[in-house]
């Protein structure tokens, strides 16, 4: 085969290489191929008199987990809670549900994570009484499959509450 062949043979098959990424990536961003559900996420904002709790509640299928806090910065994305707005009230306090441990090996370093079922809450205190409150913002959470060792990418849910 002589050198023209040859090149044209590699910009052939690189093309198709960047054709698959892109068909890939479309999937992916697009809906197409959906990622399995592992975990159903449901929030809900409980008021008793000038305090809140913001509960997000996970339940997670068998042999999955999903990852808390980690030791260092290195490793899965944590459940983290972030807000958008924090009208007429402050967050004193969380309460993280139940956590288990482990080293990963991948990642080389302790994880916390959950399993099955927690109920992540946040606890908010209203600022003044006279006037109406509202919280909004996102949680994000990694999970993997204890068995085979499959991750799903990052997952992000919004949630958005008004008192009248």
């Amino acid at each position: 085969m002589n050198k023209h062949c040859s090149s044209i043979s590699f910009m052939f098959f690189l093309a198709l290489q960047v054709a698959f990424i892109h068909i890939g990536f479309a999937q992916s961003q697009f809906g197409i191929q959906e990622q399995p559900t592992v975990v159903n996420s449901t929030t809900k904002l409980v008021k008793n008199d000038t305090l809140f709790q913001l509960e997000v509640k996970l339940q997670i299928d068998s042999n999955w987990i999903v990852y808390d806090s980690i030791a260092g910065e290195d490793g899965p994305i944590p459940f983290t809670v972030l807000f958008s707005e924090l009208k007429n009230v402050k967050v004193v306090g969380v309460d993280k549900g139940s956590q288990k441990k482990k080293f990963d090996e991948v990642f080389d370093i302790d994880i916390y994570f959950f399993e099955n079922q927690t109920v992540y809450t946040i606890f908010l205190q209203q600022i003044d009484p006279r006037l109406p409150c509202s919280v909004s913002g996102s949680f994000e959470y990694m999970c993997c499959n204890l068995s085979s060792g499959v991750c799903l990418p990052p997952v992000n849910n919004s949630f958005d509450f008004k008192e009248k």
